[in-house]
């Protein structure tokens, strides 16, 4: 945060420092995505921005953090234009983010183009349906815009990162590549092609890493299919609660039984 500048104030530099400061400490926070919800009212239809010189030093961050395994998210900015989206989201090897409604509709205000994959809410801010969000010192607020779906998909990064951390895969996916499964497990957006943009979808694309990388049988995600699993299994023994949240129901049938049992064993180890 850049608590003495005005929304207006905060300068590339300043951007690079701060950018600057989350490679330096990625390791004792475990920094894994930065997210910048800061636009400079620029549309660029021309595709990516890096050749503007006022934004250099935030392209060669950008390419740092990457260098180290840390993607940057960016808001598209809230210009409403369908063929452009702001700078810095423009740069190469950014993550752009833009803006639905709550309805699954792109929101009137947002940017985005066809640099643009991840949709994220943020709010219907003409019709008073904003964001809940915590703030600086403590406390609760709301906020809205691009600035607003930012932050969640630079979390829902994080969150991937730290499941592919669980489970002993935390160099398998790079920020590009995760941002493609939230493409490909999101959500279509009413009114635009799914094939081009989605809203993302946390929980859909965590369960595409379950399917694409633990074995199933490892239901508490060690890695090894073992005895601990196998009383995991017994504990859920009978018919699921909710067929579409039942990790032990190997076979998905919403039951789980002697098949999932058979399914356990035949990986064992």
């Amino acid at each position: 945060m850049f608590e003495e500048c005005s929304s207006g104030g905060v300068t590339p530099v300043d951007i690079r420092r701060a950018i600057n400061w989350a490679v330096d400490n990625s390791e004792q926070y475990n920094i894994s995505v930065i997210s910048i919800s800061i636009g400079y009212f620029i549309i660029y239809t021309d595709g990516h921005c890096d050749g503007r010189n006022a934004f250099i030093t935030i392209f060669n961050g950008i390419n740092l953090a990457l260098e180290v395994g840390i993607g940057t998210v960016i808001a598209a900015g809230n210009g409403g234009s369908s063929e452009g989206i702001d700078a810095p989201a423009c740069l190469s090897n950014a993550i752009p983010v833009a803006a639905t409604k709550k309805d699954d509709t792109v929101a009137n205000y947002s940017n985005y183009n066809e640099l643009v994959k991840l949709f994220a809410t943020g709010g219907d801010v003409d019709g008073g349906g904003w964001i809940n969000t915590t703030e600086m010192g403590g406390g609760y607020g709301t906020t809205g815009g691009t600035s607003a779906s930012t932050p969640m998909v630079a979390a829902s990064i994080a969150i991937l990162r730290q499941f592919l951390d669980a489970i002993g895969e935390i160099d398998t996916l790079d920020p590009f590549e995760l941002e493609e499964i939230l493409f490909q497990t999101g959500d279509p957006i009413i009114g635009l092609p799914p094939e081009s943009w989605t809203r993302i979808n946390v929980q859909a694309a965590v369960q595409r890493l379950i399917d694409d990388l633990v074995t199933p049988g490892d239901l508490n995600l060690d890695g090894v299919i073992s005895t601990n699993d196998l009383l995991l299994l017994f504990a859920n023994w009978g018919t699921c609660p909710d067929c579409n949240d039942c990790p032990a129901d190997l076979d998905g049938d919403c039951n789980v039984s002697t098949s999932d049992l058979l399914i356990l064993f035949a990986n064992w180890g």
